[in-house]
C-alpha cells in the first residue's frame, strides 16, 4: 500500500484490480458514473498515464480493490472533512488495502464533531502533513468533542494539529475522545491545542498516540478515565490550567484509567506533571516533570505512579506530592532537582 506500512503496490496491479471491479459493477444501478470513470482511467493506464478515478461512489456501498490505497482529498471533492468521512462510511476496505483521507496544507474548519463509524480498522486513515503538522489544522469552535471514536471503530490519524479557536467556549470537551471501546491510533505527528482535555480515553476506550503533543488544556492534556487507557510514550504535555477549579495536569489517570507515559514530558502545568487519582495508574519511567505549579508527581485517593529513572525538576512544589499518604509513587533512581521553588522563582517560571 503506497506510503503506509506495507510495500508499494505497482500501478499495474491496481489497474487490473480496478478494471476487474468495474467489469463486475456494470450491471449495478447507481454506479454508472463510477464505471465510466474507470473505463476512461483504464485507457489512460494503457497509454502510460497514472490511474485517476474521477468519480467515487460516495454515500453508496462499495468495496475498495484488493492491494490498493484509495486516497480521497476532501477539498478536491468540494466537501468538508466531516461530510467526506460520512460519505465513505459504507465502503468496505479489505485487509490488503487502505482508504486515506488526504489533507493539504490548510485550515479545515470542522462543521460538527467528526464521528468515526467506519468498520475498516486502522485501514481507514486521516493523514495531513507528517513533516509539518502545524500547516494542516483541524479547527473547532464548539463545546462538544472535536473527534469522537466510539464502540467498534478505529481511527488512524497523523500529520495534523487539532485546535480549538475559542477556549472560553470549549466546555469540557476533548480534542480526541476514544469512548466505549473505540480506538485511536496516531502517527508521530499529531498535536492538540486548547481543549479542556487534549486526548481522552474513557469507558474502555484506547488511545495509542506516542510522541504526540498536547498543550493549553484545562483539567488535563492526557486524561484516562473510567477504565480508559492511553499509550503516550514520549509525548509532551504542557500548559494545562483551570485556575478557577485549581486543576491542570499534563497526564491524569482517574477512576481506574491507566496511562503509559514512559519517557514523556509534562511541563508548565498549573497543578502537576503526572496525576493519578481514585485507583488510576500511570507508568512514567524516565519521564520528566518540570516547571509545574504544585508538584511533579501527584497521587491521592488510591492512585499510583511508577516512575523508575524519572526526573522532577524546578517544580513550584515537591518532586513527589502525596497528600495524607493516600496514594503511591514508586521508582528506583528517581531524581529531584531544584524543586520547591520560591514564590518569586515560581511566578517567573510561569
Amino acid at each position: 500500500m503506497t506510503g503506509y506500512r506495507n510495500k508499494p503496490v505497482p500501478d499495474t496491479e491496481m489497474h487490473r484490480s480496478l478494471t476487474a471491479q468495474a467489469a463486475s459493477a456494470t450491471t449495478q444501478p447507481g454506479r454508472r458514473h463510477f464505471v465510466g470513470a474507470l473505463a476512461g482511467s483504464a485507457a489512460l493506464a494503457i497509454a502510460g498515464i497514472p490511474l485517476r478515478v474521477f468519480a467515487y461512489p460516495f454515500h453508496q456501498s462499495w468495496r475498495v480493490p484488493e492491494q490498493s490505497t484509495v486516497e480521497i482529498w476532501p477539498s478536491r471533492e468540494n466537501m468538508d472533512l466531516v461530510t467526506c468521512v460520512a460519505a465513505v462510511e459504507d465502503w468496505d476496505v479489505p485487509a490488503s488495502s487502505a482508504l486515506v483521507m488526504r489533507l493539504a496544507d490548510e485550515t479545515y474548519r470542522l462543521s460538527s464533531t467528526l464521528k468515526i463509524r467506519h468498520n475498516a480498522g486502522d485501514r481507514f486513515r486521516i493523514v495531513g502533513n507528517i513533516n509539518a503538522p502545524q500547516r494542516c489544522q483541524l479547527l473547532w469552535s464548539g463545546d462538544a468533542d472535536a473527534i469522537y471514536v466510539g464502540a467498534g471503530s478505529i481511527l488512524y490519524i497523523d500529520g495534523v494539529t487539532i485546535c480549538h479557536d475559542t477556549t472560553t467556549q470549549r466546555g469540557l470537551a476533548s480534542g480526541v475522545l476514544a469512548d466505549e471501546g473505540g480506538v485511536v491510533e496516531c502517527g508521530r505527528s499529531v498535536r492538540v491545542t486548547d481543549f479542556y482535555y487534549g486526548f481522552q480515553a474513557r469507558r474502555g476506550g484506547i488511545i495509542r498516540c506516542e510522541y504526540s503533543q498536547s498543550s493549553g488544556a484545562g483539567d488535563a492534556n492526557y486524561f484516562a478515565f473510567m477504565s480508559g487507557h492511553i499509550s503516550a510514550r514520549g509525548a509532551v504535555a504542557s500548559g494545562a490550567a483551570d485556575r478557577d477549579k485549581q486543576l491542570g495536569s499534563g497526564f491524569v489517570a482517574e477512576y481506574g484509567g491507566s496511562i503509559d507515559a514512559i519517557e514523556a514530558t509534562a511541563r508548565g502545568n498549573a497543578l502537576a506533571g503526572f496525576t493519578a487519582l481514585s485507583n488510576g495508574s500511570i507508568r512514567a519511567d524516565r519521564g520528566l516533570a518540570e516547571h509545574n505549579g504544585r508538584g511533579g508527581f501527584y497521587t491521592d485517593t488510591g492512585g499510583e505512579i511508577v516512575a523508575h529513572g524519572a526526573t522532577a525538576r524546578a517544580n513550584c512544589g515537591p518532586a513527589i506530592w502525596i497528600p495524607n499518604q493516600r496514594g503511591a509513587v514508586v521508582g528506583n533512581k528517581m531524581q529531584s532537582r531544584d524543586n520547591n521553588l520560591s514564590a518569586e522563582m515560581c511566578k517567573a517560571s510561569g
